[in-house]
């Protein structure tokens, strides 16, 4: 066989090889160099720039506009990615765009672990402009204290502590919805309407408690002021 003749089946071969090459589908667990993601990254603090460790973090795509806090049926809606933030309060979320959701909000909330004596319940926030566009969404939230948190905090401290049989319940519940007289003048009633509760105090020692359905609390709070639980 003639040198000339070797070097183009060499060469015949090495093409066979690239375009087999050219034909294999892409790696499992990389990404195609092609493909589009919705990336999230950024930052929780307190009011008082504190960072907030451990939050949660929802990455939550839709095919439909809704209104999370009136929810409304139809279309899909799941959870894209989620996570907690890091020491320093920061978190990044990163997923494969999926075309079949046109609408993508990040939630910062779990109902299951959410501290809404101490914190105001943040809104979603929707970075459908940024995933659209290809663009990384910058996140700088601050998570704002309930309005009843400075008078929990006092009261707490006036009980001597979140230990105390009074701390306890001010901390899990939050304000009492209403104050009143018990049946001795020395006792006092702790009523929590939409809990369906109410604790009786002798001083500063519990003395019994009362379950009832669950009500809408009457208007006014202990001396005019609505305490809030969760």
């Amino acid at each position: 066989m003639s040198r000339h003749t070797i070097a183009l089946r060499v060469l015949a071969l090495s093409m066979l090889a690239q375009a087999a090459a050219l034909a294999l589908p892409a790696p499992l667990g990389g990404p195609a160099a092609s493909e589009k993601r919705v990336t999230a990254q950024g930052r929780l603090i307190s009011e008082k720039g504190e960072p907030l460790a451990g939050w949660p973090v929802t990455l939550i795509a839709t095919q439909r506009y809704v209104e999370f806090s009136k929810f409304t049926s139809g279309g899909d809606i799941v959870t894209a990615a989620s996570g907690l933030t890091d020491a320093g309060g920061y978190f990044s979320l990163d997923v494969p765009k999926d075309r079949r959701f046109q609408f993508w909000f990040l939630r910062f909330i779990d109902p299951a672990t959410f501290d809404a004596v101490r914190f105001q319940a943040p809104g979603d926030l929707e970075i459908t402009a940024d995933a659209r566009r290809g663009r990384v969404a910058q996140v700088e939230l601050t998570i704002k204290f309930h309005s009843d948190w400075a008078e929990v905090e006092r009261r707490i401290s006036a009980a001597g502590g979140e230990t105390t049989p009074k701390g306890k319940i001010l901390r899990t519940l939050g304000l009492p919805e209403k104050l009143a007289a018990g049946e001795a003048s020395t006792e006092e009633e702790w009523w929590y309407f939409t809990k369906g509760i109410v604790y009786i105090f002798r001083g500063a020692e519990p003395i019994g408690s009362r379950h009832f359905d669950p009500v809408k609390p009457p208007p006014g709070g202990p001396s005019g002021h609505s305490g809030g639980g969760r």
